[in-house]
């Protein structure tokens, strides 16, 4: 948004004026120039022309045609699903995509997106953190995105915390993809609890923040949030950024939790990064997706590795990479519980 620091019209007890106080902005787009330089096709991608109060980004392909499409969460406007043209320019699709507002069709103060595959079908869904109910939308292949955020036991649960920083990952390694959520008072510095909650399967999501450990019982004005296996034992922690207060180290400690792979990607046709590429791992008869993206969430970054868990499978039967290239590599019989490097071939 267009922050102006001489604004002081607003009420002194809060401290700060909110977002709507500001005139909205665009978001800017460079082209990486391959030799140093960056050239910016805000205008020429049609970038330029959209105007909101951007909270974060991500980036991924959701329709499978091989281009990374782009969700921008706005703070009260609604926000923007850029379909990649493939071409250089991009469409803005995210009203006819179901993914402009919020349940209701309300202007949310949405947060921290990310795109995921929620039920292991091979399809990116969007989960969304706000400060209203969440937003769990599912890809079924087609659009519009279905709101299942309450079929899947979150809006319920949620409602009464304003979410910012989270995060999707498997953290007991079963092979299904579980939900972390950082909660915190909006203006006032209301501390909140924070939420984690385990993927059952079939869409459905058990709040198991009552079992999940001490820290699930003290209160914090959360904001940041990311992920990583920070000391490489297969299990994903999580470091958190709170307003007014320390930041906490949270070191996974799940007993019982299953076999993991975790995958370093190293591109040579491709970008270094290997940003963008898809990564398919197969092991006991469940296939699971990701996709390598830069960036997500709020106001944080994750842990670049992709991360699986596979449950009680000691091996994983193939692992398929499609580079942004568009090589297709193929691993097979490949041993659990490590950190493995892919390069392009």
């Amino acid at each position: 948004m267009k922050f102006d620091p001489t604004y002081h019209s607003y009420y002194a007890a809060d401290s700060f004026p909110g977002p709507l106080d500001y005139e909205g902005d665009t978001n800017l787009l460079f082209h990486n120039n391959c030799h140093g330089g960056f050239t910016d096709v805000s205008e020429a991608s049609g970038i330029a022309g959209l105007v909101g109060r951007a909270m974060g980004v991500t980036a991924a392909d959701f329709d499978g045609d091989g281009y990374p499409d782009i969700y921008v969460a706005n703070d009260k406007t609604e926000n923007f699903l850029l379909h990649n043209k493939r071409n250089g320019t991009f469409e803005e699709i995210a009203l006819d995509a179901g993914a402009a507002f919020g349940q209701n069709g309300e202007s949310t103060s949405a947060m921290g997106p990310v795109f995921f595959d929620m039920d292991n079908t091979g399809a990116m869904d969007l989960w969304v953190s706000d400060s209203k109910y969440n937003r769990l939308l599912k890809n079924t292949g087609k659009l519009p995105f279905q709101d299942v955020t309450q079929q899947a036991g979150i809006s319920q649960l949620t409602a009464q915390y304003t979410s910012w920083g989270t995060g999707v990952q498997d953290f007991d390694n079963d092979g299904w993809t579980d939900l972390f959520i950082a909660h915190g008072g909006l203006i006032h510095m209301v501390p909140q609890e924070d939420s984690l909650f385990r993927n059952l399967g079939g869409g459905k999501f058990q709040d198991v923040s009552t079992t999940g450990g001490p820290f699930f019982d003290t209160k914090s004005v959360g904001r940041g949030a990311c992920f990583a296996d920070y000391d490489n034992d297969g299990k994903m922690d999580a470091f958190l950024v709170n307003l007014g207060g320390p930041g906490v180290l949270l070191h996974n400690v799940t007993a019982g939790a299953g076999h993991w792979l975790m995958i370093h990607l190293v591109g040579t046709k491709s970008n270094r990064d290997g940003i963008g590429a898809k990564v398919e791992v197969v092991a006991g008869g469940l296939k699971q997706t990701s996709q390598r993206v830069a960036g997500s969430d709020y106001l944080s970054q994750d842990d670049w590795r992709l991360h699986f868990g596979l449950g009680g499978n000691a091996r994983v039967g193939k692992i398929t990479v499609t580079w942004p290239s568009g090589t297709v590599q193929t691993l097979e019989n490949v041993a659990a519980d490590q950190v493995l490097t892919v390069t392009e071939k």
